[in-house]
């Protein structure tokens, strides 16, 4: 498949997102899309995997356009099978991590962040990743940290990812020893989140090399790391693409994007509600979510669903 094909941006019109005049961006295989913004200028990067011949190609950063009204093209950056993006600020200073995966050879090679420069982005720091399919940055009590989803070593899709801290004195992430590596099963995305002023980290697993009928974790920190002795819950996945975490009504939700179940990929993907009294995530029902499901009943979608909404 060569993936060279255009990805969409809808505006809100104030009711719905106008599907009549949106904006087409040339893509290649797009993955992902990041948007952010400095000095009140509005950013968006798509990262590119592959155009039907390399995975070596080029990401493009958009800039918004006040008198267009559209995003223009601002810079772009050479990419080996793009997955993700992620931008984050330490210091006053903006930083976007790329994710590359695959170079058409091997699984193993560098992930680059870049540094705003006051004109663009620089490269900054090379960390070496294995299939990486997202960078996910967060803070806690004032330290930042980068934590990689690397989805394959060789052939093994049963690997480490890995956590790294920001050092003050060098402005990089220290690689030499991350701060903690977790195994994981092909994992697709992380997802932090806090709670009640906890934070936690969810692992999106989507491979063990057999089977994708495979478990998601949360971790939660306990103090000075993540506690992976005593993960805080498992949950059943299905080719877990994404995690994400809302609140609602003073409570905290958890949705999950299941992608394939060893059969089919037409399958449910599930929301969550954090359940104060057994300290975990339980189905969500129509009681919390104001969905119209059985009592005790997960409200479930499926792609059919998500297009009709």
């Amino acid at each position: 498949e060569a993936g060279n094909v255009n990805s969409t941006i809808y505006k809100w019109d104030g009711t719905l997102f106008d599907i009549v005049t949106p904006q087409n961006i040339a893509t290649n295989g797009a993955r992902d899309w990041e948007s952010f913004e400095i000095d009140g200028q509005q950013f968006l990067t798509v990262a590119n995997f592959v155009n039907g011949s390399t995975y070596d190609i080029d990401s493009k950063i958009y800039q918004w356009d006040d008198t267009l009204l559209q995003f223009t093209p601002f810079q772009t950056i050479t990419t080996s099978g793009a997955t993700d993006w992620e931008s984050f600020k330490i210091g006053g200073e903006t930083y976007l991590a790329v994710a590359n995966a695959y170079n058409g050879g091997t699984y193993t090679i560098n992930s680059i962040i870049y540094k705003w420069d006051g004109a663009q982005f620089n490269p900054h720091q090379s960390i070496l990743t294995d299939g990486a399919q997202d960078w996910e940055s967060f803070e806690i009590s004032g330290e930042h940290y980068l934590a990689v989803a690397n989805s394959i070593t060789g052939a093994n899709y049963d690997t480490n990812s890995a956590i790294y801290k920001w050092n003050t004195t060098t402005q990089q992430f220290d690689t030499t020893t991350p701060f903690q590596t977790i195994s994981t099963n092909g994992i697709q995305d992380w997802h932090s989140f806090k709670m009640a002023g906890e934070t936690y980290l969810i692992a999106a697993n989507a491979f063990n090399g057999s089977s994708h009928n495979i478990s998601s974790v949360i971790y939660k920190w306990d103090g000075s790391q993540f506690d992976t002795a005593t993960p805080f819950q498992t949950l059943p996945t299905h080719r877990a693409a994404d995690w994400e975490s809302f609140e609602m009504g003073g409570e905290t939700y958890l949705v999950v994007a299941n992608s394939f179940d060893d059969a089919i990929s037409n399958i449910n993907s599930h929301f969550y509600r954090y359940d104060d009294q057994t300290d975990q995530f339980v189905a969500a029902t129509n009681m919390t979510m104001g969905l119209y499901t059985d009592e005790n009943t997960p409200y479930t979608f499926n792609t059919s669903d998500l297009l009709l909404n």
